[in-house]
């Protein structure tokens, strides 16, 4: 786009900043080039950055200065941008494709949408495109219509554009086309496989199925059309679509189920209900890393982590952080009913009622 005529500018009361606000939905700034001036800084460094929008011009005394803007669309995912012909309706200039070069002798002019009806011509598809012509005539009969290629070989070229932004996994160009007379599709200059068709104006071709994988970026679909005399135009019907990156499907982190607490005396490490000398037993079998005695389900082996801050474990009696003979003696002096050793607090006396629960 072009901007806007400002003739009441003053040089040297500036500087004047520009921009283009909003962007439309479904396209982004591509490209901005200045003319005509000496102090213009284009976005933030002076020279076009992708995401820039604006520009700041300082105006000198006699100078006039020209600013494009060029926008391109955005491959919108899900249902695709549409780059079918015509679709601005009969005698429109057509939104989507232009016409950027033409034989020599001939004008480049805007592509318009037209009716199509001239006979050979195949009717479009879908109601909403149309054949496109670069002279709004919409192909009369031969010997009235204007040379298409006064040179006889070089051809109109129509043109869109359309950009891919950073997200996306790949891109799929899918169309059908027809042209009056010869025919070639380009991408970004490489020629499209399937669509070199020599008098492609009878039926509809394709469909032409073009992919492309980490595709972020700006591309250029041509149409190279050759014809030397009579009618001259095209037919496109298609889209673009884009396929989101893929995002990682997050590992869901199981939830472990609660071991239930189970009430027992604290000291009972046999969990049979009773402090005897079993349990003295028990206990010195782990000090002395022998085998182990039965328990009474549900139960815990001796140095189980448990949860009870500052114990070493089922078995650690006096709450030290440790299991050592002096659990043994606590234990035993329980058992004769003697003065019991002192513990490290908090800690449950041995004979307490505990609700343990192994730890992890």
């Amino acid at each position: 786009m072009m901007c806007s005529p400002f003739p009441g500018l003053v040089p040297g009361d500036g500087p004047y900043t520009f921009t283009e606000t909003p962007v439309p939905a479904g396209w982004t700034v591509a490209n901005i080039v200045c003319t005509g001036g000496a102090n213009i800084v284009i976005g933030a460094t002076g020279g076009f950055d992708p995401g820039d929008t604006g520009l700041v011009i300082d105006l000198g005394s006699g100078e006039n200065v020209t600013c494009t803007f060029t926008n391109v669309a955005l491959c919108a995912s899900p249902g695709g941008l549409d780059i079918s012909t015509g679709t601005a309706g009969i005698g429109n200039v057509d939104p989507i494709w232009t016409v950027v070069s033409a034989p020599v002798g001939a004008p480049t002019p805007d592509a318009y949408g037209v009716p199509g009806d001239y006979g050979p011509w195949v009717t479009p598809s879908s109601s909403a495109s149309n054949w496109i012509d670069p002279n709004n005539t919409g192909g009369p009969p031969p010997g009235t219509f204007p040379p298409a290629d006064p040179g006889g070989n070089t051809p109109y070229v129509y043109e869109t554009t359309f950009s891919v932004p950073a997200g996306y996994q790949s891109f799929t160009l899918t169309f059908e086309f027809a042209a009056d007379n010869n025919v070639q599709f380009f991408l970004n200059n490489t020629l499209i496989p399937g669509t070199a068709v020599n008098s492609a104006w009878s039926t509809l071709h394709g469909p032409i199925t073009v992919q492309q994988t980490n595709p972020a970026g700006s591309y250029t679909l041509r149409a190279r059309v050759v014809n030397s005399t009579g009618p001259q135009g095209l037919l496109v019907e298609g889209a673009v679509t884009c396929e989101p990156a893929n995002t990682p499907t997050p590992t869901p982190t199981p939830t472990p189920t609660p071991r239930p607490a189970v009430p027992v005396a604290w000291g009972d490490g046999d969990c049979d209900g009773e402090i005897t000398t079993r349990d003295n037993q028990a206990l010195l079998r782990e000090v002395l890393d022998q085998a182990p005695l039965s328990q009474t389900p549900p139960c815990f082996a001796l140095g189980d982590d448990i949860t009870l801050a500052g114990v070493g474990g089922w078995g650690d009696w006096d709450c030290d952080g440790d299991i050592t003979t002096r659990d043994n003696q606590a234990l035993l002096r329980e058992v004769l009913d003697q003065t019991p050793l002192t513990q490290d607090e908090p800690c449950p006396d041995i004979g307490a009622s505990v609700d343990i629960v192994v730890a992890g």
